[in-house]
């Protein structure tokens, strides 16, 4: 969950909790630009507060928009990965994505997982086209 777009100069914190109210995840750092990411998360419903920690005054109040995701694991078919087939511990190699069929003004996320070693993370990539 994020909140790329706000009054200017607010300053915006998110807190998550699970629907018993069990705590998940917060970003509060000093501007509006703040992510949650829940990894694996269980299923249930969770709620998503927006704290106006600074907001401009007066009126003291600010708007914003709030985006959130869902990554499934069902491969859309609208990024291409080249990559190495091997790769080595210290080493460096370059990984290239491209995209098809995005629409203009949509945010979209996706991952790339990797295979060969457990327990990797994958590497998120989150496209504004």
């Amino acid at each position: 969950m994020k909140t790329p777009l706000a009054t200017p100069a607010s300053d915006l914190d998110l807190y998550v909790f699970r629907s018993d109210g069990t705590f998940v995840g917060a970003s509060g750092g000093g501007t509006s630009d703040e992510e949650v990411n829940l990894i694996n998360p269980v299923a249930d419903t969770y709620t998503v507060f927006v704290h106006g920690f600074g907001v401009p005054t007066p009126p003291g109040t600010a708007n914003f928009t709030l985006c959130t995701w869902t990554l499934g694991s069902t491969d859309e078919g609208n990024m291409t990965v080249v990559a190495p087939t091997a790769a080595s511990t210290g080493a460096t190699g370059a990984i290239t994505l491209s995209f098809s069929g995005l629409v203009p003004n949509t945010k979209y996320l996706g991952s790339v997982e990797y295979a060969g070693t457990p327990h990797l993370p994958r590497t998120i990539v989150r496209v504004d086209p």
